[in-house]
């Protein structure tokens, strides 16, 4: 593939006014949304701005995809299909999807700019037409593997896509690549996988153009990455609301570029972010894309141009590591994912686990507890559930973790899924002493509480001191 026929693949990158034609995107679907029950109950007029529109969570349209009529939605029914989300306590939340969403060329753009990018050198691109890409995510109904099947039906002679039954189970699918890595081009799986199963298996370091992850323990383990692959880890943001919304960056490894063409992007303040689902909420302010600034943190707020979701308050934080990328020369944000906003631990894109969910893991497991505090910590290649627990009472910290391990995985189909398929214990139990939560407290002044998901590095040293 010459670099002309590249750059005609990925020059969506470098259109100019696109501030303009984002405005047209918006105000074409803002007209057609005003005709919906969606747009009735959101306020949405022909003329409406997007400012003027009040943002909105999972709850909203919960009832529209449970319920469907013809006349709440932009395109007819026959034309969505339903995608599935991970959700908590073992239940998944279904969403109805415009298949002209995940079909739409911008979304092709984009997935064939990602698989492009991530064999980029910080030189040249490396990809050439016929590169075999090798994809180890959850199938359908679950929104990566709905658009990956995309990438395989629509890549055509530009890739060619392994294993080829993409309903294989996930050992399967690793099998496969233990037994054809010197074949593989691209890969897309956990890090986990990678470091922990494939690497030890292989037993030495091999190549690969490209290597996709949207794990968080990319970034930590880079180097490693790239001293087993000789690439370092491109990131992307992607989820069943967004579809594939952005490009891996070159200049930063595991940072990521929207693209303006999918749909409109606005930011929460890190500050104001919203934690908890609602269904409507009005005067928040927001930062739009051109606003950002480098080194502080954002919750997106989407509103896809090609499906009903509007102002669509994402549980992310992102921090903005730059207002370009010089490498590939474009003129666009730059971010990395920081944490869940919502207060939901989030394990290898598997599972998201509540605080309730926690508190009745604890009962069930009959521990004798003060107070706790849960974090997500990276320990050689894998991500651990670390709780942080003031026992009330005498206790076998092996016991407990056995315990607690064994109701989380009974209770929670998506956690039993991690364990299962990347055949580890992802809970690590650590007790604290006698009276550390309360010389905490006293120490918080005012009228302090207990952050159990998501507390402050600061506070959660100040703990450990206690």
């Amino acid at each position: 593939m010459s670099s002309k026929e590249i750059i005609k693949i990925i020059s969506f990158l470098y259109e100019e006014s696109t501030g303009e034609k984002q405005e047209k995107l918006l105000a074409e679907k803002v007209k057609k949304l005003s005709q919906t029950k969606i747009g009735k109950e959101l306020g949405v007029k022909e003329t409406s701005s997007i400012q003027e529109l009040p943002l909105t969570s999972y709850p909203f349209y919960k009832k529209f995809f449970e319920n469907p009529s013809e006349d709440a939605f932009l395109y007819p029914l026959n034309q969505y299909i339903q995608v599935i989300t991970s959700g908590t306590v073992g239940k998944s939340k279904p969403y109805l999807v415009y298949r002209g969403f995940y079909g739409d060329q911008a979304m092709v753009e984009t997935l064939v700019s990602t698989m492009i990018l991530s064999t980029h050198d910080g030189e040249k691109i490396n990809f050439r037409p016929g590169d075999v890409c090798y994809v180890n995510v959850a199938p359908a109904p679950y929104g990566a593997g709905v658009g990956l099947e995309l990438l395989k039906r629509l890549g055509g002679s530009l890739f060619k896509m392994v294993p080829e039954d993409f309903n294989l189970p996930f050992h399967a699918k690793v099998e496969y690549f233990i037994k054809n890595y010197e074949k593989i081009d691209l890969a897309y799986m956990p890090v986990a996988t990678l470091l922990d199963t494939i690497y030890p298996r292989i037993g030495k370091p091999f190549k690969l153009k490209g290597y996709v992850s949207q794990d968080r323990a990319a970034d930590p383990l880079k180097n490693k990455i790239k001293e087993i692959t000789g690439v370092f880890p491109a990131s992307l943001y992607a989820s069943t609301e967004t579809g594939l919304a952005a490009v891996p960056s070159v200049e930063y490894p595991t940072g990521f570029i929207f693209s303006w063409k999918i749909m409109y992007v606005e930011f929460i303040p890190e500050e104001n972010a919203l934690t908890e689902e609602f269904e409507k909420v009005e005067n928040v302010e927001t930062v739009s894309l051109q606003k950002v600034e480098p080194g502080k943190r954002y919750q997106p707020v989407v509103t896809p141009f090609k499906w009903d979701l509007t102002r669509y308050v994402m549980p992310d934080l992102l921090e903005c590591v730059s207002k370009n990328d010089k490498i590939l020369n474009v003129s666009l944000p730059v971010f990395k994912f920081y944490a869940r906003a919502d207060k939901i631990i989030s394990l290898q894109n598997f599972t998201r686990i509540s605080e309730n969910e926690l508190l009745t893991a604890l009962e069930k497991a009959k521990v004798p507890f003060i107070d706790f505090t849960v974090r997500v910590e990276i320990h050689g290649t894998k991500e651990y559930l670390v709780m942080y627990i003031e026992p009330s009472q005498s206790v076998d910290i092996d016991e407990i973790q056995k315990n607690i391990h064994k109701e989380l995985y009974e209770t929670d189909n998506d956690y039993r899924s991690l364990t299962d398929f990347l055949k580890y214990v992802p809970l690590k139990v650590q007790l604290l002493p006698q009276g550390a939560f309360k010389r905490y407290l006293e120490r918080r002044g005012g009228i302090p509480k207990i952050e159990r998901i998501g507390m402050r590095e600061d506070r959660f040293k100040e703990l450990l001191q206690s």
